[in-house]
């Protein structure tokens, strides 16, 4: 079964430099080699991420995510299975908080990680499609 995790995480890393396009590239290798497909916001300060696949893939995917050293406070904010995946043409599609401010009050953490209907997430992969 195809399912979706959404989470949101403050980051530890600087925005700047190589640890950023480090794990850019990390996960868009793993994620193309694992069949998963998904976006990631950063704005410098925070995380939001979308990973799309196998249901099995995705929690095992996910459970190195939540121990990895280069963010803390990661919260689930929405997970189900899917009919269609939203990224389905990206391995790992970034999209940078700071050239998109646009849509940065939609993954301030705080807001996140608000228990939200179904409709919020909506927008939030909608403006992470369109960014």
């Amino acid at each position: 079964m195809e399912t979706s995790l959404s989470y949101a995480s403050r980051s530890l890393i600087r925005p700047e430099g190589r640890d950023m396009a480090a794990l850019i590239e990390t996960c868009r290798r793993n994620n193309a080699r694992l069949g998963v497909t998904g976006a990631l916001y950063f704005d410098g300060r925070q995380f939001f991420q979308v990973i799309e696949g196998d249901e099995a893939v995705v929690a095992c995917l996910f459970d190195a995510i939540r121990r990895d050293p280069r963010h803390t406070d990661v919260q689930i904010v929405a997970r189900g299975p899917i009919s269609r995946r939203a990224f389905a043409g990206w391995s790992m599609k970034f999209v940078d908080g700071a050239a998109h401010p646009q849509v940065r009050p939609r993954f301030v953490y705080e807001e996140a990680t608000k228990k939200a209907p179904p409709h919020v997430q909506e927008n939030r992969l909608a403006d992470l499609r369109a960014a």
